[in-house]
């Protein structure tokens, strides 16, 4: 009996009624810049994607409206930080407000309309990461010395510490984020396991939930997930899988019905440092040190784009409702762009952090 090639992606696609889109007839990648100095360390998209913030090593953040205009006149700037910023995270319930995590122990939550923050929350150490709650009352913030501190957004302080170097010998922790119904809190280790802790408020249902009861944040189980450690952590929006990146260079997708792996994939040369599924869930990007930028098809797990770069990336993120793609990193602004050759202009130029988004 002869062997017959499996269908190709576009087929698959087609079956299911879905058009694979031509990346590679895509117009060349928009760039955002003047905003930044230095490297860019995180963008995101607000909840009702009409704009992207971005911050970086310059103690920036910045706020975009890339459809209507990529001039870095037509941002705006949120001043207040005095170290690096190295993550922001929209909240998922309000479209003008923000979370950033600084190097200067603090988080702020901002109120995009006014460009000031609302709220700032000192915090143990010099922040790197950053997370919402599904329900937006809820941020979580990880510093260097893996320290995850809970901050309740309304009342603007830590009202928990998942792990603290004062209780005992804590792991690395890299990401960390919550399942797709607030109920699980997972925390990325450095031995290549996912941590899952119970984080449901035990009087959930009761009147006194509303007062900012404690919630019960023990650990239930721990996933072995990669042989290194895990780096990155990433929900897909339709709430089927979960997305995660190692030293170890391969890509693992889990099902969340029954928390088993699905595939594990090696399609960049090295570790992923940041991974995004699109808003459908059909596809998954994923960017490090590799020249080019890995958009994969969840379904089958074959790359069906590889976006050139030029540097490393350090976060990229699909629009929540549009294929459009926006990443950044120690990519220098285009030499067209930046206007000029030249020693001087090409060292200036990679010390300018720029975004730029494929798609739009």
């Amino acid at each position: 009996m002869a062997l017959t090639a499996p269908p190709s992606d576009a087929a698959l696609f087609r079956e299911r009624g879905i058009t694979l889109p031509s990346f590679q007839n895509y117009k060349p990648s928009k760039e955002l810049k003047g905003g930044h100095r230095l490297s860019v360390r995180g963008v995101a998209w607000s909840i009702d994607g009409r704009k992207l913030a971005s911050c970086g090593a310059d103690r920036s953040v910045r706020v975009w409206t890339p459809e209507r205009s990529v001039d870095v006149r037509a941002s705006t700037e949120l001043r207040g930080h005095t170290e690096s910023v190295d993550q922001l995270a929209w909240s998922p319930t309000a479209p003008d407000q923000i979370a950033t995590a600084s190097a200067d122990k603090s988080v702020r939550i901002w109120d995009i309309r006014s460009a000031k923050a609302t709220q700032v929350i000192s915090t143990p150490g010099s922040n790197i990461n950053i997370a919402y709650h599904p329900h937006g009352h809820q941020v979580a913030v990880g510093d260097k010395a893996d320290t995850i501190s809970i901050i309740d957004v309304k009342m603007g302080r830590i009202v928990e510490t998942v792990q603290d170097r004062s209780r005992g010998p804590v792991e690395e922790i890299n990401e960390f984020t919550w399942s797709p119904d607030g109920s699980l809190f997972l925390l990325t280790s450095g031995t290549g396991s996912i941590h899952i802790h119970d984080a449901r408020n035990p009087l959930e249902g009761d009147a006194n939930t509303a007062k900012g009861a404690a919630t019960r944040w023990s650990r239930l189980h721990t996933m072995v997930a990669h042989t290194a450690n895990v780096f990155c952590i990433e929900m897909d929006p339709s709430s089927r899988y979960m997305a995660t990146a190692s030293a170890d260079s391969m890509i693992g997708l889990w099902a969340l019905d029954e928390w088993m792996s699905v595939r594990m994939s090696g399609s960049l040369s090295f570790p992923a440092r940041s991974l995004s599924f699109s808003h459908d869930g059909e596809f998954l990007a994923a960017g490090g040190e590799d020249p080019w930028i890995d958009i994969s098809s969840v379904a089958t797990g074959n790359t069906v784009y590889k976006l050139p770069v030029t540097g490393m990336i350090n976060t990229l993120a699909w629009h929540p409702s549009k294929l459009y793609l926006a990443y950044a990193g120690d990519e220098p602004p285009s030499t067209t762009a930046s206007g000029g050759g030249g020693s001087a202009a090409s060292s200036a130029a990679k010390d300018n952090g720029v975004i730029r988004i494929f798609g739009l």
